[in-house]
């Protein structure tokens, strides 16, 4: 057998997408909670997976699955004196390292990272740069049963700046409508923070409000907890998902595919 037959096919250049984990988890534990997820979106985007800079205790749901997948990270200080700054230096690196010249179109967060994804959009409006530096312009973001209200490191476009905790905000209507961004929202019916979740989504404008400027927007409710859909039955929501995120990127004409790929129900089986 010739070399030529171990030489793997040079992997195509997509447009990334930034993947921003819950509190008390990882990169690496998030990239296995959207593995049924990034099956669906891999030939799409590169998704890019970044730690936060904050080590903390295992957050809400991570235990007993993911015992033994420490450190844990969480994207708000944890002790008094850590630099905000570090959410930004955080990106940032992850944004260059991951570098192939292809432009950031998206970004995607769970829970604690879907507020700060919604913190990052928030900036982005107000200031034409936001958090992830001014050469980004998110074109779209997915949120993952979130939590409320946005969380930003510049206190001036988001009124959080670092004094933020997990799940003590309040459903503030001053942020409702104002992430004026393409959006993908998923929350769970069974999720305790459900109504965080869609005051999340009153951030972004309502495309039927009359008088609003119309911005696609895509609510869907699933029989879950706080996590993305599992078992088998999981897999029809999650097709869901996938393709309300590439109409949102693609527009209108975009055909939703109903198949998953060739062998991916053998990659998730563990998780059934």
């Amino acid at each position: 057998m010739s070399a030529d037959n171990f030489t793997s096919k040079t992997p195509p250049r997509l447009p990334r997408l930034l993947c921003l984990h819950g509190g008390g988890t990882s990169a690496m534990i998030f990239k296995i909670q959207t593995m049924r997820l990034a099956s669906l979106l891999r030939s799409h985007f590169h998704l890019v997976y970044v730690n936060a800079p904050f080590p903390c205790p295992p957050g809400m749901g991570v235990l007993p699955v993911f015992e033994s997948a420490g450190p844990y990270y969480r994207w708000t200080p944890v002790n008094e004196g850590d630099d905000v700054a570090r959410v930004r230096t955080a990106i940032r690196k992850a944004m260059i390292e991951d570098g192939d010249g292809m432009p950031f179109v998206g970004v995607m967060g769970f829970s604690q990272g879907a507020m700060l994804a919604a913190g990052i959009l928030m900036e982005q409006c107000r200031t034409g740069g936001g958090l992830a530096g001014e050469d980004v312009n998110f074109q779209f973001g997915v949120f993952l049963v979130p939590g409320f209200p946005p969380i930003g490191v510049d206190s001036r476009y988001t009124g959080l700046g670092d004094k933020y905790e997990y799940g003590k905000g309040a459903a503030d209507p001053r942020y409702w409508g104002a992430i004026k961004v393409p959006s993908v929202h998923m929350h769970g019916l069974r999720d305790p923070v459900l109504e965080k979740s869609r005051a999340l989504a009153k951030c972004f404008p309502d495309p039927d409000d009359e008088g609003e400027e119309k911005v696609p927007k895509t609510v869907l409710e699933f029989q879950t907890e706080h996590h993305l859909p599992l078992g088998k039955g999981g897999m029809e929501d999650t097709k869901k998902l996938a393709n309300a995120i590439l109409k949102t990127y693609y527009g209108p004409q975009w055909t939703p595919d109903d198949k998953a790929p060739v062998g991916f129900e053998d990659e998730i089986s563990y998780l059934t």
